[in-house]
């Protein structure tokens, strides 16, 4: 006997820590209880090392205790040794079993796991309370009384039970012997959760059946709740009772073909609800949560069939075996379902049984790999080479919850078809449909009450039921005659309030043809302002419960409704909306989880609002967060940023790619993910074959990568970093643009376009500068050659890129075309050209010329183009040149002062970028230097004049600053370089003045653009004087 305490005790500890207190108990009264039974001559009546009679042996050492006390003890030691013998055989048995089956047969094998094991624990419990509520009673009359388990069987963590009484008096003794079972239970079991009673506000444990139907009555919408109810299960206690029960409350959510079904309804409606925010939820990828994963979104199917087919059984694995034999045609649906069900199940029953009592497995914290591998190997998992067990484990869950997910997106649509057939709307959908109203059969008149019990002589299908938002409302004597179907909505879903699904509703509000939008709007607008007000109050508190049906009502009318005053009723809902959001409870995790679960919806939505109301949706943000929402919510606040702090310029490009991939909102604070997906739009277009698509796959490319470098911008990336990024994917979408057209072309022609290394499309201006937020695409097409038709083949592949250029709202900008009238110029064209010179605007496309850059070509044709355009016309006749770059400069000064603006041009006023960069060119071209990168070009400069590194470097400083502010002003206010102080308010933020008040900030940073300014102008004056030029 010695020798079987001690292999219980060692055997224990491979079970979670949990377990422990049952040890604790055991060795503190196992030996008082065995001498205690000696004593009796009883020890031979326990069956302590076999799994039965719990209750014959529980009675056995109530006779030999020698006081409550002792009796409770030894009761408390009995269920600890049973409980871990229990867990202790149940999983010695399913290893053996899954050692010698085979891999296909473990569903079943952990379906029946779970049923003997959930039966089994029911059945310890059953006999421990009831042993423990005649105890604690004290020979007193026990009242009519049932005790429910309303919780999964097998669940160990607690045990969810609701406690029936006949009557709602019963002895005072009943209640505090409930008490002390639950203290009980708490110190030796496991602990009692009396949800019902919580939930229903009781001051005690018990409920009468006409409370649960009091409290149902108003609360249709806790489907948590009902799910209990539907799921209860006698433990102990009076079967008459527990049967009552089930009649007056269980059955009021069956099916009734040919009766009232708005409580089948209500539990419908508020069960899918929370199946679809699941489906909508995205696993975290660092947590597995059995339950939120897959396990209450199957069980929520489950009990949906329950009431459809109105089945007394209660336990899960009984519904589905009956399920299987009422509903032949889908018994292969029903057999994936409990595959995925008992694969997902007996993962958490392990986990919890060996390792700890938690719902979320976070995969980040190191030891828990260990901890898999333990569950993993005890369910049959093997090591193969490096791949540790959890690996196969964890792929396997995986795969289960990825089922579950395709099972629900099924039966989903199942159960929604079968509301839509019997939900009290059905007569409303269809007057929905017509143009002109019909009579109301069913309108609100002074006869009918607003608030009380459904009202069956009424209509079988309609209910009135308490609408505080709506039931001062009185209908004129006009009104009574017509059904205004935005009235009818409100107060037929006035009994479902609190319930969340009503995608049926919306369905038939966005349907193709307008038709019930377009008679919803209309009916909207012929009320009274005063009834059309609390109206919209409330759809508005629908939001109360859920955002989603009060987004998705938003878009129906802004995006859908628009040519039937939708637009305007939206405004008006949203005023009431903005007005009401502050009072809504757990505003920021709900508005979170809405944009984790549908970020196109929550968008949609921001798109249409003006900045002011984005800044006021924006402070309902600043709520307590939950930890993994904090991502989301970053995503988000960047989001509402965005919208109210950016110019229609970034828009444009924003816009663009949010229509292509809503999805990409949610990774705005992380440019990493960022670049992750634009590398796999850019790495599929060798994989289109359909030229049209792949040009527009490009395009996507270059609109998503500006956006990425925009947000780059916004973070305060260093400039140099900024030009290249931006410089990378422009150069990547002209060439590839290049090739996509010249493939096009090539196909017309119907052989490949040869040009011998001839062809060079140069880049110039601020592209060829590689510097980001460029006007226009300045582009230099040259051919060293005079064969016309390969001219006029070349041009076709430019104009085609033109057309797609457009498109990303720039203007490609050819500079010699209006010269030669070609877009193409030939290496002749430019040297005759530049022979005959009279102009003294030649200087113009010197500079050009000499700020290009080669991005397509061969080293061949850039060759040419120095030794005979850009030698012997610029670096040979460099005083030329530069003595008409600073006749230019001087003019532009002159103009710019006449002008005596308040405001600073950017680009254009002295001391600004044209100032830098044409100091450059003029460097350039005195030390001819072919290099084109501003950055590259001050770096030459510096060692080629060691004498004025340092004012070279102050000036290469004062040029990014300028630069960086006006790309920030181009991305934030507008694609403009006239600047004021006024408008430095948008750029504060990003300045060193940011923690100060705007208006303080603002004047600080145009006045130091305006330091900036004049040190640039000396600086590169006194830089010229020291290359011996004058300005």
């Amino acid at each position: 006997m010695q020798d079987l305490w001690l292999k219980l005790e060692e055997s224990s500890k491979k079970l979670g820590t949990h377990n422990q207190k049952y040890i604790l108990t055991i060795s503190k009264y196992k030996d008082e209880l065995l001498s205690a039974l000696e004593r009796h001559d009883s020890l031979d009546k326990i069956h302590f090392w076999n799994l039965r009679d719990f209750s014959d042996d529980m009675d056995t050492i109530v006779d030999v205790g020698r006081n409550l006390e002792e009796k409770l003890n030894f009761l408390g030691c009995y269920y600890a040794i049973q409980f871990l013998n229990m867990n202790l055989k149940a999983v010695d048995a399913l290893s053996m079993e899954l050692v010698t089956s085979k891999e296909n047969q473990r569903p079943a094998i952990y379906k029946a796991f779970m049923r003997k094991a959930g039966k089994k624990f029911r059945s310890l419990t059953a006999s421990y309370m009831n042993t423990l509520l005649y105890l604690l009673m004290e020979g007193e009359e026990m009242p009519e009384f049932a005790i429910c388990g309303v919780g999964a069987r097998a669940d160990q963590d607690d045990i969810d039970v609701g406690i029936i009484t006949r009557e709602r008096d019963v002895s005072k003794n009943f209640g505090l012997a409930i008490s002390k079972l639950n203290k009980q239970m708490i110190i030796h079991s496991t602990r009692l959760h009396f949800h019902p009673a919580e939930m229903m506000g009781m001051d005690r444990y018990y409920s009468t059946i006409q409370e649960f139907w009091d409290y149902l009555s108003s609360h249709n919408h806790d489907f948590v709740f009902i799910t209990e109810v539907l799921g209860a299960a006698k433990i102990i206690g009076s079967d008459k009772l527990f049967n009552d029960f089930r009649r007056d409350i269980v059955y009021r959510y069956f099916y009734k073909p040919y009766g009232n079904n708005i409580y089948h309804e209500a539990y419908i409606r508020g069960i899918l609800g929370e199946i679809h925010s699941l489906l909508l939820r995205s696993p975290k990828k660092d947590y597995l949560n059995p339950k939120l994963d897959s396990i209450r979104m199957l069980k929520g199917f489950i009990y949906l069939a329950k009431i459809v087919w109105g089945l007394d059984e209660v336990n899960g694995w009984d519904i589905l075996e009956k399920l299987k034999e009422l509903d032949k045609e889908e018994e292969e649906l029903y057999n994936q379902l409990e595959e995925a069900l008992s694969s997902v199940e007996i993962f958490r029953y392990i986990y919890q049984l060996f390792i700890v009592q938690d719902e979320d497995i976070n995969l980040n914290e190191g030891y828990v790999f260990d901890n898999m591998d333990r569950i993993a190997t005890f369910l049959g998992y093997e090591q193969i080479g490096a791949i540790r067990p959890w690996h196969d484990v964890v792929h396997d869950y995986q795969v289960q919850v990825r089922k579950s997910h395709e099972i629900a997106v099924v039966l989903f649509d199942r159960f929604s078809s079968h509301l839509r057939r019997i939900t009290v709307f059905s007569e409303l959908i269809k007057e929905s449909e017509k143009e002109e109203p019909s009579i109301n059969s069913v309108a609100l008149n002074k006869s009918t009450p607003m608030v009380g019990r459904f009202q069956t002589h009424v209509s079988d299908t309609v209910a009135l039921f308490p609408l505080s938002a709506i039931k001062t409302l009185k209908p004129k004597k006009e009104e009574k005659r017509k059904m205004n179907i935005a009235f009818e909505y409100i107060k037929r879903g006035s009994f479902f309030e609190g319930n969340t699904y009503w995608d049926d509703l919306l369905e038939v509000l966005l349907e193709p043809d307008g038709k019930v939008l377009k008679r919803y709007i209309k009916d909207f607008n012929l009320l009274t302002p005063w009834r059309k007000e609390i109206l919209i109050k409330s759809y508005v508190s629908v939001g109360k419960y859920s955002f989603y049906p009060l987004f998705m009502t938003f878009r129906a009318l802004f995006k859908f409704g628009r040519n039937y005053g939708g637009k305007e009723l939206f405004l008006e809902f949203n005023r009431v909306f903005l007005k009401l959001l502050p009072d809504f409870n757990d505003v920021t995790n709900r508005i979170a989880e809405l944009f984790g679960d549908d970020p196109a919806l929550v968008n949609d939505y921001l798109m249409v609002i003006d900045s002011e109301d984005v800044k006021i949706f924006e402070m309902a943000l600043d709520g307590e967060t939950a930890t993994e929402l904090n991502e989301i919510l970053d995503n988000l606040k960047h989001l509402c940023l965005l919208y109210y702090s950016t110019s229609s310029y970034f828009k444009g490009f924003f816009y663009s790619i949010l229509e292509k991939l809503p999805e990409y909102v949610k990774f705005l604070s992380s440019p990493e993910k960022l670049k992750e997906i634009n590398v796999g739009v850019f790495g599929v277009l060798e994989d289109i074959e359909l030229i049209k698509e792949r040009k527009t796959e490009l395009g996507d490319y270059y609109n998503f990568e500006f956006v990425r470098v925009a947000m780059l911008t916004f973070e305060g990336a260093p400039l140099e970093q900024i030009n290249a990024e931006f410089t990378e994917f422009s150069d990547n979408y002209l060439t590839h643009l290049f090739l996509i057209c010249k493939e096009e072309i090539e196909n017309q022609e119907g052989h490949k376009i040869i040009t011998d290394d001839l062809f060079g499309i140069y880049k110039a201006g601020g592209h060829a500068r590689e510097q980001a937020y460029v006007d226009d695409f300045d582009v230099i097409v040259l051919l060293d050659s005079d064969d016309e038709n390969l001219r006029k083949i070349l041009s076709r592949i430019i104009i085609k890129m033109n057309s797609e250029i457009i498109k990303r709202g720039m203007l490609p900008h050819y500079r010699f075309a209006e010269h030669f009238g070609h877009y193409i110029t030939m290496l002749s064209e430019l040297e005759e050209y530049f022979q005959q010179e009279q102009d003294d605007e030649h200087f113009i496309d010197k500079s050009q010329l000499l700020g290009s850059k080669l991005l397509i070509g061969s080293r061949k044709i850039e060759y040419e183009f120095v030794d005979r355009i850009i030698r012997p016309y610029i670096f040979e006749q460099s005083e030329k040149y530069i003595s008409q770059m600073i006749k230019d400069m001087k003019a532009r000064h002159i103009a710019q002062k006449k002008l005596m603006k308040e405001s600073i041009n950017l680009k254009e006023c002295r001391g600004g970028l044209r100032d830098i960069e044409n100091f450059l060119l003029i460097a350039k071209a005195k030390f001819q230097i072919r290099e084109n990168i501003c950055d590259n070009v001050f770096n030459i400069l510096s060692q080629k004049n060691i004498k004025y590194k340092d004012k070279i470097e102050i000036l290469k400083k004062y040029f990014y600053f300028i630069k960086n502010l006006r790309d920030l002003y181009r991305l934030t206010v507008a694609a403009d370089d006239e600047v004021a102080e006024d408008t430095m308010k948008y750029l504060v933020r990003f300045s060193p003045y940011r923690n100060e008040d705007v208006p303080t900030a603002s004047k600080k940073l145009f006045n130091k653009l305006k330091v900036c300014n004049i040190e640039t102008y000396g600086i590169i004056a006194d830089l010229l004087q020291g290359f011996h030029i004058s300005l």
